[in-house]
């Protein structure tokens, strides 16, 4: 019904959606599909440590710890376990690679299709974008980057409306913002948040040592920085970006019922980002 969180469409997100129809609209079975699925889950998690190396292959040390940081973490479980996660992080990876690299097409159709990936990520692209397309010397990246990134940007979210309005009548997703999957009360978010980083059932620094460590060291590289030049932003904001990044994700999700991602090992919905 029109304007109802329960509909024959499920919740997911668009992204999730695209390679299943593909799959059914080339005759394969539900067994079929499902098998398809798997493999190209596996075939993202590859793909999630490919770009890493390709993206830093000019500092090898760097380009190693990245691969390390994403073997050593949750992700490596997910990437036989689950579907969404994985394949989340590889397209959301690709466009932060591709802004990088500045290829103006791939970005257009890589923020995309991340955004289509998760419909919260947005915000966090637009940091992650504005943070490698610029050089050294000034704070935002080029024109033209910043066209094409918000061309895609702009397409993904047009596509999320699309698509939440034709499964539940509204540009929102109607079942996962109903209030009762809200977390209620700013204590028990910070709650949430702090058992999101130290929870030894899912937290991150059990579960992802080595980006927290990175996270870490970018909040103290920041400070540092901030503390001792503080009219040269070009030196602190990055890094004090990239943690705000991390910890501003997780917050996100200490305001939903299930931050870890309802029944996983470790904290499945930090997958989608953290490469990235």
């Amino acid at each position: 019904d029109s304007g109802s969180p329960h509909t024959g469409v499920f919740h997911y997100p668009l992204l999730q959606y695209l390679p299943a129809s593909l799959a059914i609209l080339l005759g394969a079975s539900d067994a079929a599909a499902l098998g398809f699925l798997a493999r190209l889950n596996v075939l993202a998690f590859g793909g999630c440590l490919t770009l890493i190396w390709l993206a830093l292959r000019q500092r090898p040390r760097l380009a190693a710890l990245g691969v390390v940081a994403v073997l050593a973490s949750a992700a490596t479980y997910q990437s036989t376990s689950a579907f969404g996660e994985m394949f989340a992080a590889f397209v959301i990876l690709g466009a932060v690679v591709s802004i990088r690299a500045r290829r103006t097409l791939l970005i257009v159709a890589l923020t995309a299709l991340a955004c289509m990936a998760k419909e919260t990520v947005p915000p966090f692209l637009v940091v992650l974008g504005l943070l490698v397309g610029r050089d050294e010397k000034r704070l935002l990246p080029s024109r033209r980057l910043l066209s094409a990134m918000f061309a895609g940007i702009t397409l993904g979210v047009l596509c999320n409306f699309g698509f939440n309005q034709f499964r539940f009548g509204t540009f929102s997703n109607l079942l996962l913002t109903q209030p009762m999957f809200r977390t209620p009360g700013w204590r028990l978010r910070f709650e949430i948040l702090a058992g999101e980083w130290f929870s030894t059932v899912g937290g991150l620094v059990w579960f992802w040592p080595i980006a927290t460590l990175v996270l870490a060291s970018c909040a103290t590289i920041g400070l540092k920085r901030l503390l001792l030049t503080p009219r040269q932003p070009l030196d602190w904001i990055p890094p004090i970006a990239v943690t705000t990044i991390g910890l501003g994700y997780t917050f996100g999700l200490a305001n939903w019922f299930a931050p870890f991602g309802w029944t996983a090992y470790g904290h499945r919905l930090a997958v989608p980002l953290l490469p990235a």
